[in-house]
This record gives structure tokens, C-alpha cells and sequence, in this order.
């Protein structure tokens, strides 16, 4: 599941065909990567902030998250590991990306949640709006990544290298393409 996607879905009961809220966030593990909770914004006058256990979803669906009943919502408060994650303040979306060596690769702008496992499969990270417009976004999968904090995702060098390969093909392609390149350079 995407973020960008779920936290635009509504919550509804299986049993009744209620809709509970809004996702408004996903509740990540920094520690394993892996979602917890569905931070939603509930309907009504008196709207406040509940969690939907991760395990507790019955099914992701294109337009709409179901869940067995009502009773399933949690207020945050009252469910102590999730508050504990919460309260480490550490954000996947806005968080800086930087290499195990110390190179600035660009900010998280969305990511993905496997829905079997429920961890963190993929980032998606800007490295800049030109650069995104014609290089496209850097993908980084959930192995390569080393350690998310509350200022940044450290990731293994690695990435910076298939970058970097990547890149390289892409220009011999465009090379390639006009023309430029001949038998000596291929």
C-alpha cells in the first residue's frame, strides 16, 4: 500500500457499513520498519484522533479500508507501544536521505508498505525538482535501507552506486539514440 494513497482512504465497518474517518497517517516502527497502526480522524462534531491496529484491517482496497466493527478503534492514548512510537517523533514523508558515506541523496516524498508483511517495502525520494522532471524519482528498496531516524534515513552506499550505473546507461542510451555513439565507444 501506498501512503500517498491509503492516507486519502476512509475507514469502513464490515458489520454495519459505517465509515468511521479519515486515515490521516500510518504509525511506523523506526526499530523494524514496520506499520503498526492507522492514525484516523474520525466523522463528527466531536472528531477526535483514533488507531486501527495494523492487524486489525480486514482488507486494503482500492478507494476504501475495511475493518470488522467500530470496536476495533483505539484511542491513541490508551494503547502504550503505539504511543511510545509516536512519541519518538521520527517521520518517514519530509525525512532527509543520506548514504552510509555521508552524501545528501534527497527527501522521502511518499513509500510503500508490503501488505503481508505490513513493513516497509519502498522510499520514494526527490533529489530535487529538475532532477526529478528528467531523471525521475530514486527508489530505494527496504534492503538497502540501513537506519531511519528523527533526522535522517541512513542508506547503504550501494544505492549511490546503481545510481550512478543507472545513469550511466541512460546517457549511452540517449547517446546512442542521437546517433552519437559508434563502435569504439559501445
Amino acid at each position: 500500500m501506498k501512503y500517498s494513497t491509503v492516507t486519502k482512504q476512509t475507514v469502513v465497518t464490515i458489520d454495519s457499513g459505517k465509515g468511521l474517518g479519515k486515515i490521516i497517517d500510518l504509525v511506523i516502527d523506526n526499530d523494524n520498519g514496520r506499520c503498526l497502526a492507522l492514525l484516523i480522524q474520525l466523522v463528527g462534531v466531536m472528531a477526535r484522533k483514533k488507531i486501527v491496529l495494523i492487524d486489525d484491517v480486514s482488507s486494503f482496497g482500492d478507494d476504501t479500508v475495511m475493518v470488522q466493527s467500530e470496536k476495533i478503534l483505539v484511542p491513541l492514548k490508551d494503547n502504550e507501544d503505539i504511543v511510545k512510537v509516536v512519541d519518538r517523533k521520527v517521520k518517514i514523508i519530509g525525512n532527509e536521505v543520506v548514504s552510509y558515506s555521508g552524501e545528501e541523496l534527497g527527501e522521502v516524498k511518499d513509500f510503500v508498505v508490503d501488505e503481508t508483511s505490513y513493513k516497509l517495502s519502498k522510499l520514494f525520494v526527490s533529489t530535487g525538482l529538475f532532477r526529478d522532471l528528467f531523471k525521475g524519482e530514486l527508489i530505494i528498496t527496504a534492503n538497502k535501507i540501513v537506519s531511519i531516524g528523527k533526522d535522517a534515513i541512513v542508506v547503504k552506499d550501494a544505492v549511490v552506486e546503481e545510481e550512478v550505473k543507472n545513469k550511466g546507461k541512460s546517457q549511452e542510451s540517449e547517446l546512442a539514440r542521437a546517433g552519437v555513439m559508434n563502435k569504439d565507444t559501445e
